[in-house]
């Protein structure tokens, strides 16, 4: 009896221990409840929907190394001209995610930064979704773009940012990159969006913007506002699947509201999801491995599902109470 006794005592000791970790992680959040400026390193919360703010600038980043978690609450203002939903500028390393952002001038606002994210946000009724200023090696991706005036601005300076994975659908514009080079847009879904899906201006200093842009699902009736610079628009063929379920990766998907797109008609005679022809969009750009219309011969041999991610802070809180079972239903053995 002693033996189990001591045995318990242990395990006790080893939970409590657990325990004390578990609650020091959750505490090393900070919540916010309204508009703010977030000055220090940290892992920040938004606990609540903020709406109608009338704020010029609802949450402003002026420190390094901050993650703001919107947990899927709304910052939401009131459509004030020049006005922002979240602000970074002059830092490092901040990750923006789980926002909805509506009804600002601009959603968010990046400027003069560098290895950053920003992911899994929905961003609606802004005038401009998400705005890059001279910012180097940043990911937007994952995001949902919807009924913005313009979704995605990448402007003068940014250079070698990802955008990836993002659904872009029903804005007036979709992305524009503007005096910039390098940058990488692929696996987005650019769609129904009215004036274009990508508008492509001058590089930086008069060269060529030299983008690439592959295994994107264009269905606009302009996917490309172009102005005859340089840009690269497939990588090599290769195995994997694409974003129309093709077996393989090269260019993009060309299509348009009336089905008539080049994806939606050309002839792929060998059935391997890539068109027979190139794509000319015009005389100094070619998808050389436009994307086709993919009917598999059978059906795919399993199907995935998204299953949802509990959030850092929920993951925290349920190990805290199976903790706390597992340490109650000790104690009662060793009554």
């Amino acid at each position: 009896m002693t033996l189990i006794k001591r045995s318990n005592a242990k395990y006790c000791s080893l939970l409590i221990f657990l325990l004390i970790l578990i609650v020091s992680k959750a505490n090393a959040y900070s919540n916010i409840s309204s508009c703010t400026v977030i000055s220090s390193p940290g892992y920040y919360v938004l606990t609540q929907d903020i709406i109608n703010s009338t704020a010029s600038t609802c949450i402003e980043i002026t420190s390094n190394d901050v993650v703001l978690d919107g947990q899927g609450h709304r910052i939401d203002g009131v459509d004030l001209d020049r006005s922002r939903g979240v602000y970074v500028h002059d830092v490092d390393n901040v990750t923006i995610k789980n926002l909805r952002i509506t009804d600002w001038g601009e959603g968010i606002v990046i400027r003069y930064m560098s290895r950053s994210t920003i992911s899994n946000n929905i961003l609606s009724r802004n005038s401009e979704g998400v705005v890059l200023w001279a910012s180097l090696n940043n990911s937007i991706s994952a995001n949902t773009f919807t009924n913005n005036y313009e979704a995605i601005l990448i402007a003068s300076g940014s250079n070698y940012n990802i955008i990836s994975g993002n659904v872009i659908i029903n804005n007036m514009e979709g992305i524009r990159l503007e005096f910039n080079i390098n940058n990488f847009i692929l696996n987005n879904t650019i769609s129904n969006n009215v004036l274009y899906g990508i508008q492509i201006t001058y590089g930086l200093f008069g060269q060529d913007p030299n983008h690439l842009i592959y295994n994107n699902y264009l269905n606009n009736s302009n996917n490309i506002d172009n102005l005859n610079k340089v840009n690269f628009w497939n990588i090599s063929k290769t195995p994997g699947r694409n974003i129309v379920g093709g077996p393989y990766l090269g260019g993009n998907f060309w299509a348009n509201p009336s089905g008539t797109g080049f994806s939606q008609t050309c002839n792929d005679t060998d059935m391997d999801g890539i068109c027979d022809d190139p794509y000319v969009i015009d005389e100094n750009n070619t998808d050389y491995l436009p994307l086709s219309l993919y009917m598999p011969t059978s059906n795919p041999s399993h199907i995935s599902h998204k299953v949802p991610l509990l959030s850092d802070f929920s993951l925290a809180v349920l190990i805290l109470l199976l903790t706390l079972t597992a340490l109650i239903t000790i104690l009662k053995r060793g009554e």
